[in-house]
């Protein structure tokens, strides 16, 4: 199974995190934190989400494909967490007010 990127652009809370990555067969996600970060969680993350420092507060999808394109270290994606670049997930700063799960 692919596993997604997924990047918080606003100030969204873990609880909004944890609700969307406890959803039954919608799991699919890794949880992008930091545009340094050097590894990611092996297959995806799993809930509860507690609170982190989040590197990506203010960027859009754009600015997302070019970090996955070009700034993203190879040696971040290990193979065996099965992630794919050409395809990634963000929640907004509207997602939490629109929250459908």
């Amino acid at each position: 199974m692919t596993t997604y990127l997924l990047f918080c652009t606003a100030d969204i809370s873990p609880n909004t995190i944890t609700k969307l990555l406890e959803q039954p067969r919608t799991n699919c996600f890794v949880l992008a934190k930091d545009p340094s970060q050097a590894s990611f969680d092996h297959w995806r993350t799993n809930p509860p989400i507690h609170a982190f420092q989040n590197g990506f507060i203010g960027w859009d999808a754009a600015r997302i494909q070019r970090y996955l394109e070009g700034e993203l270290p190879e040696s971040a994606l290990n193979p065996k967490t099965n992630i794919t670049k050409e395809q990634f997930a963000m929640l907004d700063k509207k997602s939490e007010r629109q929250r459908q799960w």
